[in-house]
């Protein structure tokens, strides 16, 4: 970064909020956008501009990225739903054939929703848990839990 004190102390403070980001997507882009902020805030200065405007537009920018982001790693990929969904759709068709063939097995609608709640609920979980695993063994004991 340049000399200037205050440059300084706004990269390290951008560097801090950059640590917010999820590791992957820190290590892949965080020095590159540390370095595109020295840049623009060493350009400001050498144009005798303040660094205020190119602060606050900078922080909020990165600050909606991190919060994107941090979401798309909340939020299961819609292969992963579609996957939950047909799974928690098949067990649910064992109790509807038994209904079917026998008189033993009765279930009502709520029955089914409530089911159909907590497969779906537990199979979202598992893929949750899975998402963030980082080695085999883990993905292994998250499996063998559920």
């Amino acid at each position: 970064m340049a000399d200037d004190p205050m440059t300084r102390r706004l990269g390290a403070l951008y560097a801090i909020v950059l640590r917010l980001y999820p590791p992957v997507f820190r290590e892949r882009f965080g020095t590159s956008m540390r370095q595109t902020f020295a840049d623009l805030c060493r350009e400001r200065r050498a144009h005798g501009q303040g660094l205020a405007g190119l602060v606050l537009c900078s922080f909020t920018d990165t600050l909606f990225g991190i919060l994107r982001e941090r979401s798309r790693t909340l939020v299961p990929a819609p292969h992963e739903l579609v996957r939950v969904a047909l799974i928690t759709h098949v067990l649910l068709a064992v109790p509807l054939f038994a209904m079917r063939s026998t008189d033993e097995v009765v279930w009502t609608l709520g029955d089914f929703v409530f089911a159909g709640v907590v497969i779906f609920g537990t199979g979202l979980g598992f893929e949750f848990a899975v998402a963030r695993a980082r080695t085999t063994t883990y993905r292994l004991a998250t499996a063998a839990a559920s």
